[in-house]
């Protein structure tokens, strides 16, 4: 099974971002294992603090 690198999580995370900014919307953005659990967590600007809780 491939895991994905830091490195990845950061480009992912840093894409999903760009989209969000684009499209005018604050976002929550996770990444989890093969095994649920949490590889990268990021809450971007002002996105509610529920959506932490739904991203997971």
């Amino acid at each position: 099974m491939k895991i994905l690198s830091d490195v990845v999580c950061d480009k992912l995370s840093e894409a999903a971002k760009q989209k969000a900014d684009e499209l005018g919307l604050d976002i929550s953005f996770a990444i989890y294992d093969a095994n649920g659990l949490v590889l990268l967590f990021r809450r971007y600007g002002n996105a509610p603090a529920i959506s932490t809780k739904l991203a997971s």
